[in-house]
């Protein structure tokens, strides 16, 4: 009986277990971060009937902050942006869900109160405030009905 020639059989070997390797489920890419390598968050936390002030000052293009909305439970959660100067840079505001969908948008263009309300589940929500260059001091107001 003839042995076939030891090429023949490294060219049907190699590559199958080549494919395991490249293919296997547990490659770096699928495996936890190192929590030391993780930023922290720098969105401010905030709660339904709570106001805080904030200010962006931008020197150039867009500068922004992100708030997180801890709600307690289901309901309509309307967020009011309230801008202090008359004449402020261009601005807006994004209400996100814990999911990063968006839920609403407003900008200076409908006035220096940007409101944004929407529909939520109790849990996370976000709201980010945009500005373009400049000065913008603002008010947030958070309510639950």
């Amino acid at each position: 009986m003839r042995r076939p020639p030891l090429l023949a059989v490294l060219a049907l070997v190699l590559p199958l277990g080549a494919g395991c390797f490249f293919w296997d489920a547990y490659t770096p890419e699928d495996t936890l971060p190192d929590p030391g390598t993780i930023a922290p968050s720098q969105a401010i936390r905030l709660a339904p009937d709570q106001d805080m002030p904030g200010e962006i000052t931008c020197e150039t293009g867009f500068c922004q902050q992100w708030y997180r909305i801890d709600v307690p439970q289901p309901g309509l959660l309307r967020v009011d942006v309230t801008i202090g100067v008359a004449d402020p840079p261009i601005a807006r505001a994004v209400l996100h869900d814990g999911q990063g969908n968006v839920l609403a948008r407003a900008n200076t263009e409908q006035g220096t109160t940007l409101r944004v309300e929407a529909a939520v589940d109790a849990g996370p929500a976000a709201l980010l405030v945009q500005s373009g260059k400049g000065r913008l001091p603002y008010t947030v107001s958070v309510w639950l009905e």
